[in-house]
């Protein structure tokens, strides 16, 4: 088979499973469409685009890197990735910088503890066997 002729036969596939009704059945696919925003008013055009993109990561599962490529890019998510940038982004920044000394963190304070400690005491056993 030629190379369009399986590419528009696998477009078909993307259009049959971004289908509101199919896809919805699926609870986890729902959550990361709500997740990345895109289930809220008036960001209908996101929404068809991150459908598309959730069939198409279905559909790539059992194809080949190559053909999976191929899929991904006869689509234009330029909006959709633009959108989950800026969420990304968002997120980043509502995240607080801790810029003073505060609280250490673990991996901070297990070097300087490693010192303090006294030798592990051996266990029962070889306790038993030293005397």
């Amino acid at each position: 088979m030629s190379q369009t002729r399986v590419l528009d036969y696998l477009r078909s596939k993307v259009a049959r499973l971004s289908a509101p009704e199919v896809l919805e059945i699926s609870k986890s696919t729902i959550r990361d469409l709500a997740k990345d925003g895109l289930m809220e008013d008036g960001k209908e055009d996101l929404l068809q685009a991150g459908r598309l993109r959730a069939a198409c990561d279905l559909l790539g599962q059992y194809l080949s890197s190559e053909l999976r490529g191929l899929l991904v890019k006869s689509y234009d998510f330029t909006a959709l990735d633009a959108h989950l940038k800026t969420i990304m982004d968002e997120a980043a920044a509502a995240i607080p910088v801790n810029t003073k000394g505060g609280k250490k963190t673990k991996s901070q304070s297990s070097t300087g503890e490693d010192k303090k400690r006294k030798p592990a005491k051996g266990s029962q056993g070889v306790e038993k066997l030293k005397k």
